[in-house]
Protein backbone atom coordinates (compact mmCIF):
# COMPACT_ATOMS: atom_id res chain seq x y z
CA UNK A 1 0.00 0.00 0.00
CA UNK A 2 1.29 3.65 -0.94
CA UNK A 3 1.95 6.33 1.44
CA UNK A 4 -0.96 7.56 0.30
CA UNK A 5 -3.51 5.07 0.56
CA UNK A 6 -1.97 4.52 4.38
CA UNK A 7 -2.86 8.75 4.85
CA UNK A 8 -6.11 8.36 3.85
CA UNK A 9 -7.14 5.55 5.27
CA UNK A 10 -5.58 7.16 8.81
CA UNK A 11 -7.54 10.27 8.17
CA UNK A 12 -10.45 8.04 7.64
CA UNK A 13 -10.16 6.63 10.85
CA UNK A 14 -9.94 9.80 12.65
CA UNK A 15 -13.16 11.06 11.02
CA UNK A 16 -15.19 8.38 12.47
CA UNK A 17 -14.16 8.68 16.23
CA UNK A 18 -14.74 12.01 15.67
CA UNK A 19 -17.92 11.92 14.93
CA UNK A 20 -18.20 8.53 17.25
CA UNK A 21 -17.25 10.95 20.02
CA UNK A 22 -18.81 13.77 19.06
CA UNK A 23 -22.22 11.82 18.92
CA UNK A 24 -21.43 10.69 22.32
CA UNK A 25 -20.47 13.72 23.91
CA UNK A 26 -23.58 15.28 22.23
CA UNK A 27 -26.01 12.72 23.76
CA UNK A 28 -24.11 13.17 27.24
CA UNK A 29 -24.76 16.53 27.17
CA UNK A 30 -28.58 16.22 26.21
CA UNK A 31 -29.27 13.99 28.60
CA UNK A 32 -27.69 15.66 31.62
CA UNK A 33 -28.19 19.47 30.84
CA UNK A 34 -30.94 19.55 28.88
CA UNK A 35 -33.50 16.82 30.24
CA UNK A 36 -35.48 19.27 32.65
CA UNK A 37 -35.55 17.63 36.62
CA UNK A 38 -37.84 16.14 37.83
CA UNK A 39 -40.97 18.29 39.08
CA UNK A 40 -41.74 18.58 42.83
CA UNK A 41 -45.29 18.03 43.73
CA UNK A 42 -46.89 21.00 44.66
CA UNK A 43 -48.18 21.24 48.19
CA UNK A 44 -51.21 22.55 48.81
CA UNK A 45 -52.53 24.50 52.11
CA UNK A 46 -56.09 25.46 52.28
CA UNK A 47 -56.93 28.23 55.32
CA UNK A 48 -60.44 29.13 56.50
CA UNK A 49 -61.16 32.15 58.51
CA UNK A 50 -64.50 32.90 60.27
CA UNK A 51 -63.89 36.48 59.73
CA UNK A 52 -62.25 39.11 57.20
CA UNK A 53 -58.68 39.07 56.43
CA UNK A 54 -58.37 42.62 57.57
CA UNK A 55 -60.37 42.60 61.22
CA UNK A 56 -56.62 43.51 63.08
CA UNK A 57 -56.93 40.63 64.95
CA UNK A 58 -57.55 36.57 65.34
CA UNK A 59 -58.51 36.41 61.47
CA UNK A 60 -56.02 38.77 60.09
CA UNK A 61 -53.10 37.03 62.03
CA UNK A 62 -54.13 33.77 60.54
CA UNK A 63 -53.90 35.17 57.17
CA UNK A 64 -50.63 36.94 57.45
CA UNK A 65 -49.12 33.93 58.70
CA UNK A 66 -50.32 31.49 56.04
CA UNK A 67 -48.90 33.95 53.65
CA UNK A 68 -45.70 34.18 55.50
CA UNK A 69 -45.42 29.74 55.40
CA UNK A 70 -46.42 30.11 51.48
CA UNK A 71 -43.98 32.29 50.47
CA UNK A 72 -41.46 30.65 52.71
CA UNK A 73 -41.98 27.18 51.48
CA UNK A 74 -42.22 28.56 47.76
CA UNK A 75 -38.79 30.20 48.08
CA UNK A 76 -36.84 26.79 49.17
CA UNK A 77 -37.61 25.36 46.63
CA UNK A 78 -41.00 23.70 47.22
CA UNK A 79 -43.97 25.20 44.90
CA UNK A 80 -47.18 25.60 47.43
CA UNK A 81 -50.47 26.96 46.76
CA UNK A 82 -52.40 28.93 49.31
CA UNK A 83 -56.25 29.13 48.87
CA UNK A 84 -57.55 31.20 51.43
CA UNK A 85 -61.87 31.35 52.17
CA UNK A 86 -62.69 34.04 54.89
CA UNK A 87 -66.07 34.64 56.25
CA UNK A 88 -67.37 30.73 57.01
CA UNK A 89 -68.59 31.06 60.87
CA UNK A 90 -71.36 28.46 60.51
CA UNK A 91 -70.84 24.80 59.67
CA UNK A 92 -73.51 25.19 56.69
CA UNK A 93 -70.78 27.37 55.57
CA UNK A 94 -67.67 25.34 56.79
CA UNK A 95 -67.86 21.91 55.91
CA UNK A 96 -68.45 22.33 51.53
CA UNK A 97 -65.39 24.71 51.94
CA UNK A 98 -63.45 21.82 53.83
CA UNK A 99 -65.11 19.61 51.24
CA UNK A 100 -63.78 21.21 48.22
CA UNK A 101 -60.55 21.35 49.72
CA UNK A 102 -60.29 17.89 50.47
CA UNK A 103 -61.37 16.75 47.12
CA UNK A 104 -59.12 19.46 45.28
CA UNK A 105 -56.12 17.45 47.09
CA UNK A 106 -54.69 19.53 49.51
CA UNK A 107 -52.35 18.37 52.32
CA UNK A 108 -53.66 20.82 55.23
CA UNK A 109 -56.39 22.50 55.93
CA UNK A 110 -56.63 25.41 58.43
CA UNK A 111 -59.10 26.77 60.26
CA UNK A 112 -58.35 29.45 62.53
CA UNK A 113 -61.55 28.86 65.23
CA UNK A 114 -63.50 26.64 67.07
CA UNK A 115 -66.09 26.61 64.81
CA UNK A 116 -64.38 24.09 62.32
CA UNK A 117 -64.52 21.08 65.14
CA UNK A 118 -67.78 19.64 64.02
CA UNK A 119 -67.18 19.87 59.98
CA UNK A 120 -63.64 18.74 60.38
CA UNK A 121 -64.82 15.47 62.84
CA UNK A 122 -67.18 14.78 59.98
CA UNK A 123 -65.85 14.67 57.33
CA UNK A 124 -62.28 13.02 59.28
CA UNK A 125 -61.95 9.59 57.48
CA UNK A 126 -63.81 10.32 54.26
CA UNK A 127 -61.17 12.24 53.45
CA UNK A 128 -58.16 10.32 55.29
CA UNK A 129 -55.13 12.06 53.48
CA UNK A 130 -56.01 15.49 54.14
CA UNK A 131 -54.85 17.09 57.87
CA UNK A 132 -57.00 18.90 59.74
CA UNK A 133 -55.99 21.53 62.06
CA UNK A 134 -58.13 23.93 64.24
CA UNK A 135 -56.43 27.04 66.27
CA UNK A 136 -58.81 26.72 69.56
CA UNK A 137 -59.79 23.41 68.39
CA UNK A 138 -61.37 21.32 71.50
CA UNK A 139 -61.01 17.85 70.45
CA UNK A 140 -58.33 15.68 68.93
CA UNK A 141 -58.39 12.47 66.57
CA UNK A 142 -57.69 10.88 63.25
CA UNK A 143 -56.65 13.33 61.08
CA UNK A 144 -57.77 16.33 63.14
CA UNK A 145 -55.31 18.38 65.40
CA UNK A 146 -55.63 21.39 67.44
CA UNK A 147 -53.22 24.19 68.01
CA UNK A 148 -54.07 25.11 71.74
CA UNK A 149 -53.98 29.21 72.17
CA UNK A 150 -52.88 29.71 76.18
CA UNK A 151 -54.69 32.89 76.56
CA UNK A 152 -54.81 33.30 80.23
CA UNK A 153 -51.09 34.04 80.46
CA UNK A 154 -51.70 36.98 77.98
CA UNK A 155 -54.60 37.93 79.74
CA UNK A 156 -52.96 38.10 83.15
CA UNK A 157 -49.89 40.68 81.16
CA UNK A 158 -53.05 42.98 79.67
CA UNK A 159 -54.52 42.95 82.98
CA UNK A 160 -51.71 43.82 85.13
CA UNK A 161 -50.84 47.05 81.72
CA UNK A 162 -54.14 47.84 82.26
CA UNK A 163 -54.01 48.22 86.07
CA UNK A 164 -50.72 50.41 85.88
CA UNK A 165 -51.87 52.85 83.69
CA UNK A 166 -54.80 53.64 84.85
CA UNK A 167 -55.03 55.70 88.25
CA UNK A 168 -54.79 53.86 91.73
CA UNK A 169 -58.15 53.95 92.34
CA UNK A 170 -59.39 53.55 89.11
CA UNK A 171 -61.08 51.58 86.69
CA UNK A 172 -60.06 49.38 83.08
CA UNK A 173 -62.67 47.86 80.71
CA UNK A 174 -61.94 44.03 79.12
CA UNK A 175 -64.05 44.67 75.56
CA UNK A 176 -64.06 41.15 74.14
CA UNK A 177 -66.20 39.04 71.53
CA UNK A 178 -68.20 36.11 72.78
CA UNK A 179 -67.92 34.19 76.50
CA UNK A 180 -66.65 31.29 74.96
CA UNK A 181 -63.19 29.31 74.93
CA UNK A 182 -60.06 31.35 75.12
CA UNK A 183 -62.17 34.67 75.20
CA UNK A 184 -63.38 33.34 78.48
CA UNK A 185 -60.17 32.46 79.65
CA UNK A 186 -58.15 35.47 78.38
CA UNK A 187 -60.63 37.89 80.24
CA UNK A 188 -60.16 35.70 83.51
CA UNK A 189 -56.46 36.34 82.96
CA UNK A 190 -57.15 39.99 82.52
CA UNK A 191 -59.24 40.23 85.34
CA UNK A 192 -56.45 37.89 87.80
CA UNK A 193 -53.93 40.67 86.23
CA UNK A 194 -55.31 43.34 87.68
CA UNK A 195 -56.25 41.78 91.18
CA UNK A 196 -52.54 41.00 91.22
CA UNK A 197 -51.27 45.02 90.36
CA UNK A 198 -54.28 45.81 93.47
CA UNK A 199 -52.42 43.28 95.69
CA UNK A 200 -48.61 44.03 94.79
CA UNK A 201 -48.34 47.70 94.64
CA UNK A 202 -51.50 48.68 97.03
CA UNK A 203 -54.26 49.86 94.43
CA UNK A 204 -58.07 49.28 93.46
CA UNK A 205 -58.29 49.25 90.21
CA UNK A 206 -61.13 47.74 89.33
CA UNK A 207 -60.99 45.29 86.33
CA UNK A 208 -64.80 45.16 83.83
CA UNK A 209 -65.32 42.52 81.21
CA UNK A 210 -67.92 42.94 78.53
CA UNK A 211 -69.12 41.25 75.95
CA UNK A 212 -70.32 42.20 72.72
CA UNK A 213 -71.84 39.26 72.25
CA UNK A 214 -70.13 38.52 68.55
CA UNK A 215 -66.99 38.60 66.58
CA UNK A 216 -68.15 40.87 63.90
CA UNK A 217 -69.62 43.61 65.06
CA UNK A 218 -67.06 46.96 65.46
CA UNK A 219 -70.21 49.06 66.14
CA UNK A 220 -71.21 47.12 68.97
CA UNK A 221 -68.14 47.22 70.58
CA UNK A 222 -67.27 50.98 70.02
CA UNK A 223 -70.60 51.29 71.68
CA UNK A 224 -69.40 48.85 74.64
CA UNK A 225 -66.53 50.37 74.76
CA UNK A 226 -67.66 54.10 75.66
CA UNK A 227 -70.23 53.27 77.73
CA UNK A 228 -67.52 51.46 80.16
CA UNK A 229 -66.13 54.66 79.31
CA UNK A 230 -68.84 57.00 80.79
CA UNK A 231 -68.81 54.27 83.65
CA UNK A 232 -65.65 55.40 85.09
CA UNK A 233 -63.14 53.12 82.79
CA UNK A 234 -59.98 54.86 82.32
CA UNK A 235 -58.16 51.95 80.18
CA UNK A 236 -59.94 50.40 77.06
CA UNK A 237 -58.94 46.45 76.87
CA UNK A 238 -59.82 44.91 72.82
CA UNK A 239 -59.22 41.08 73.19
CA UNK A 240 -59.71 40.91 69.61
CA UNK A 241 -61.14 39.27 66.66
CA UNK A 242 -63.23 41.59 64.57
CA UNK A 243 -63.99 44.48 66.89
CA UNK A 244 -60.62 45.47 67.24
CA UNK A 245 -61.75 48.66 65.20
CA UNK A 246 -64.24 49.84 67.08
CA UNK A 247 -62.62 49.97 70.87
CA UNK A 248 -59.84 51.48 69.27
CA UNK A 249 -61.95 54.16 67.55
CA UNK A 250 -63.51 54.77 71.32
CA UNK A 251 -60.11 55.13 72.86
CA UNK A 252 -59.26 57.59 70.42
CA UNK A 253 -62.35 59.49 71.20
CA UNK A 254 -62.05 59.68 74.78
CA UNK A 255 -58.39 59.37 74.50
CA UNK A 256 -57.58 56.89 77.44
CA UNK A 257 -55.12 54.31 76.89
CA UNK A 258 -55.77 50.94 74.25
CA UNK A 259 -54.31 48.00 74.27
CA UNK A 260 -54.57 45.30 71.21
CA UNK A 261 -54.49 41.67 71.12
CA UNK A 262 -53.62 39.31 68.07
CA UNK A 263 -52.87 41.43 65.49
CA UNK A 264 -51.04 45.04 66.24
CA UNK A 265 -53.96 47.83 65.65
CA UNK A 266 -51.48 50.37 66.43
CA UNK A 267 -52.68 52.73 63.46
CA UNK A 268 -55.97 52.77 64.46
CA UNK A 269 -55.12 54.36 67.63
CA UNK A 270 -51.57 55.44 67.25
CA UNK A 271 -51.27 58.02 70.15
CA UNK A 272 -53.27 56.04 72.90
CA UNK A 273 -51.84 52.35 71.98
CA UNK A 274 -50.05 51.31 74.84
CA UNK A 275 -49.04 47.79 74.26
CA UNK A 276 -50.63 44.61 72.90
CA UNK A 277 -50.50 40.93 72.25
CA UNK A 278 -49.05 39.58 68.91
CA UNK A 279 -49.44 36.35 67.71
CA UNK A 280 -46.80 34.35 65.16
CA UNK A 281 -48.71 31.38 63.94
CA UNK A 282 -46.18 30.65 61.15
CA UNK A 283 -44.00 28.35 62.78
CA UNK A 284 -46.71 26.07 64.12
CA UNK A 285 -48.33 26.19 60.80
CA UNK A 286 -45.33 25.32 59.20
CA UNK A 287 -44.24 22.56 62.46
CA UNK A 288 -48.27 20.69 61.57
CA UNK A 289 -47.62 20.96 57.50
CA UNK A 290 -44.20 19.22 57.79
CA UNK A 291 -45.58 16.49 60.33
CA UNK A 292 -48.68 15.65 58.54
CA UNK A 293 -47.20 15.25 54.79
CA UNK A 294 -44.14 13.61 56.25
CA UNK A 295 -46.61 10.72 58.71
CA UNK A 296 -49.84 11.19 57.84
CA UNK A 297 -50.33 11.38 62.03
CA UNK A 298 -50.25 14.15 64.51
CA UNK A 299 -48.19 13.86 67.64
CA UNK A 300 -49.49 12.74 70.77
CA UNK A 301 -49.35 16.44 71.98
CA UNK A 302 -51.76 19.03 70.59
CA UNK A 303 -49.52 22.21 69.39
CA UNK A 304 -49.42 24.57 71.83
CA UNK A 305 -48.97 28.82 71.53
CA UNK A 306 -47.76 30.63 74.30
CA UNK A 307 -45.40 32.82 75.58
CA UNK A 308 -42.48 29.95 76.21
CA UNK A 309 -42.47 29.50 72.71
CA UNK A 310 -42.58 32.82 71.07
CA UNK A 311 -45.88 31.66 69.45
CA UNK A 312 -47.72 34.51 71.51
CA UNK A 313 -45.72 37.95 72.31
CA UNK A 314 -46.10 40.81 74.63
CA UNK A 315 -45.72 44.10 72.72
CA UNK A 316 -45.22 47.35 75.06
CA UNK A 317 -44.84 50.96 73.51
CA UNK A 318 -41.95 53.22 74.91
CA UNK A 319 -45.68 55.92 76.16
CA UNK A 320 -45.50 53.15 79.14
CA UNK A 321 -43.72 54.85 81.83
CA UNK A 322 -40.26 53.27 83.02
CA UNK A 323 -41.28 52.12 86.54
CA UNK A 324 -44.12 50.53 84.88
CA UNK A 325 -42.36 48.97 82.50
CA UNK A 326 -40.32 47.21 84.23
CA UNK A 327 -42.52 45.71 86.32
CA UNK A 328 -44.67 44.49 83.22
CA UNK A 329 -40.73 42.90 82.26
CA UNK A 330 -40.40 41.08 85.32
CA UNK A 331 -44.13 39.99 85.02
CA UNK A 332 -43.56 38.91 81.30
CA UNK A 333 -40.26 37.11 82.37
CA UNK A 334 -42.11 35.35 85.70
CA UNK A 335 -45.14 34.11 83.26
CA UNK A 336 -42.32 32.69 80.48
CA UNK A 337 -40.39 31.06 83.41
CA UNK A 338 -43.93 29.88 85.18
CA UNK A 339 -42.32 31.45 88.38
CA UNK A 340 -46.04 33.03 87.96
CA UNK A 341 -48.45 30.21 86.60
CA UNK A 342 -51.87 31.81 86.00
CA UNK A 343 -53.32 27.95 84.91
CA UNK A 344 -52.62 24.70 84.36
CA UNK A 345 -53.69 21.92 81.65
CA UNK A 346 -55.93 19.08 83.00
CA UNK A 347 -55.73 15.80 81.40
CA UNK A 348 -59.47 16.57 80.00
CA UNK A 349 -58.67 19.86 78.28
CA UNK A 350 -59.98 22.01 80.84
CA UNK A 351 -57.60 24.62 81.80
CA UNK A 352 -58.17 25.86 85.46
CA UNK A 353 -57.01 29.19 87.20
CA UNK A 354 -54.31 28.78 90.26
CA UNK A 355 -55.22 31.14 92.73
CA UNK A 356 -51.23 30.71 93.70
CA UNK A 357 -49.02 33.33 92.57
CA UNK A 358 -45.69 34.47 93.67
CA UNK A 359 -45.52 38.00 95.54
CA UNK A 360 -43.49 40.28 93.32
CA UNK A 361 -40.81 41.35 96.00
CA UNK A 362 -40.01 37.95 94.99
CA UNK A 363 -39.54 37.48 91.28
Amino acid sequence: MSKKSISSAIMAIIVIVVIIIAGVGGYYYYTTTQAPPPSKSVTKIGLLLPGPTNDLSWNEAGYVAAQELAQELNASGQPTTLSVTSGVYTTSDITPAMTSYAQGGYSLVIYVGYQGQVSANTLNTTYPNTGYILVNGYARGGNVETIVVRSGEWGFIMGAEAALLAPSNGKVADIAGENVGLETWAAQGFTLGVNYIDSNFNRTVTPEVVYVGNFDDPAAAESAAATAVSGGANVLYCQGDGITEGVAAAAVQYNVPFLFTEYNATSEAPGNTYGGILFTYAPVFKAALEQWTTYHAWPSQPYYMDFQNNGVTFWMSSKVPSNDATVLNNIYNALVSYKIQVYYLESNGTLVYTPITPSYSSL
